[in-house]
């Protein structure tokens, strides 16, 4: 052999070496990354590139981690990169459309989606993509479609069952709903969220069912999938209440003892087990919802139909607005408590000087500073909020915010001492029914609901000695009114 030969041979040699240790980095690469170790997965396939700069596959799964680590805009440089590279790479389209879908930039994402079902018809994730584009955009129907095609390729993903059944509740479609979210449990019987879109949908078909039978044909359905939930993980806590609330409406003694196995899991509460009991008669009235409750409840209204105004026979907010209006005048502060969406900060906006806002759901404050109304606006709860702002307002409206609170002789004070000394309260509250003698109790949709005589005490304890409480519809469920009052108080 000469020298050629084996200068050849060696450097073929290194080249092979070095080949197998960027296969071997990139596997470990993989493996971490799919273990959930991201910072060594990263550490692996910067290892790759080092060794092989340009590394398609390595540079697209460094903007998969950018994606996941919330840096959208990193993400589509890096994976922009690798299709550089690699132009024909399918599941990159995919990555680099969910990425520009983070960035805002729709269109974009959309083109992208479209370019990895171009290279690859068999992969169902950018037909769930496009779904999840189409409901994003209010197009519910567009969504049910891809959703399916997706499902047809992929019959037993349990992640884009769920997604039909969001597209199918944004319809308004309760049977559909609830088939695909069945369906979603068939598949994965521990698939929370959808567990718990189902409940809301039973509930919902049981409180219209025109017989006793097919309630308790919905409520059974309930118990069944809340059963195979905990025989897939007996540790979760939420598939207990949906049990218990099986229980309770099929007449069935044992409802206590799963709501009582709920606590033991979840002691933070969120989803009102312990209100559950004391309607059973098993436990005391609490004097509010826990601060777990409301955070679940409302972060789960940007998906289950929305908040407020999206409610077909809803008038909260125009009863606010209508009590408020004579009041406003343009050199006012205004603090929307509980401003949910943003929309009464909307209608307001230009009659005030200022206008501050928070609420206890992060997913509600993101959707409300989109609206650009707000002076200043932050995830915060009343506890919280009010006793950094003290002798700031000239109004505080308060739209279906203290019906989370039983006993209001510890907040309004707190309200009170927001105000400036000429400030006023505008807020909604659940009329109780029968009233009488009753301070408050809860609804039926375990909201707490007041007595007339109760708040117009409870506001003159608290520095309120003027006040107007009047009734009104504030929304209906089905053809049923739920009655209010619209308070006033200065």
């Amino acid at each position: 052999m000469n020298r050629a030969e084996r200068r050849a041979k060696a450097g073929n040699s290194k080249r092979r070496k070095r080949e197998a240790d960027i296969d071997a980095a990139m596997a470990a690469g993989v493996e971490c990354h799919r273990a959930g170790d991201l910072a060594a997965a990263e550490r692996h396939y910067r290892a790759v590139l080092r060794a092989g700069p340009g590394h398609g596959d390595a540079t697209h799964l460094l903007g998969v981690l950018a994606l996941s680590d919330g840096r959208p805009a990193d993400a589509v440089v890096l994976i922009r990169r690798a299709l550089d590279r690699k132009p024909d790479f399918a599941e990159a389209y995919n990555n680099l459309g969910m990425a520009l879908a983070e960035t805002g930039d729709a269109d974009a994402a959309e083109a992208a989606y479209r370019q990895s079902i171009s290279m690859r018809g068999d992969f169902a994730d950018p037909h769930t993509n496009l779904g999840n584009h189409a409901l994003q955009a209010g197009d519910s129907a567009a969504a049910i479609e891809h959703y399916r095609h997706s499902l047809s390729i992929a019959p037993a993903d349990a992640d884009t069952y769920f997604n039909l059944g969001n597209a199918h509740m944004e319809s308004g479609a309760i049977d559909g709903a609830i088939d695909a979210y069945g369906h979603a449990l068939d598949h994965d019987p521990a698939h929370g969220p959808a567990l718990r879109n189902l409940a809301h949908n039973l509930k919902e078909r049981a409180g219209r069912a025109e017989s006793d039978d097919a309630a308790a044909t919905a409520w059974r359905r309930l118990q069944q999938c809340a059963e195979a939930a905990l025989q897939a993980d007996a540790r979760t806590a939420e598939p207990w209440f949906h049990l218990a609330s099986a229980r309770r409406e099929l007449g069935e003694a044992s409802a206590a003892d799963a709501l009582r196995a709920y606590l033991q899991r979840d002691e933070a509460d969120a989803m009102g087990a312990r209100l559950a009991l004391a309607a059973l008669g098993e436990g005391e009235l609490p004097i509010r919802h826990s601060p777990a409750y409301i955070a679940r409840l409302y972060a789960e209204k940007t998906f289950l139909g929305g908040a407020g105004a999206e409610r077909r026979g809803y008038n909260g907010h125009r009863l606010i607005l209508d009590a408020v209006a004579p009041i406003l005048s343009d050199g006012m502060r205004v603090l929307d408590a509980g401003c949910g969406a943003g929309r009464l900060g909307l209608a307001i906006r230009g009659r005030v000087a200022s206008l501050d806002g928070f609420d206890i759901a992060d997913r509600m404050t993101d959707r409300a500073r989109k609206t650009n109304a707000y002076d200043h606006l932050e995830t915060a709860d009343l506890e919280t909020f009010l006793p950094r702002h003290r002798d700031r307002y000239d109004v505080i409206i308060l739209a279906a915010v203290l019906v989370h609170y039983g006993d209001l002789s510890g907040i309004l004070p707190l309200l009170r001492q927001s105000l400036r000394a000429s400030g006023s309260l505008v807020f909604t509250v659940f009329k109780l029914a029968g009233d009488g003698a009753r301070n408050f109790d809860t609804t039926a949709y375990n909201f707490f609901a007041h007595g007339a005589a109760y708040l117009e005490k409870t506001l003159t304890d608290s520095g309120f000695p003027t006040c107007s409480i009047q009734e009104a519809i504030h929304e209906y469920h089905g053809d049923e009114p739920r009655m209010c009052y619209v308070v006033t108080a200065r």
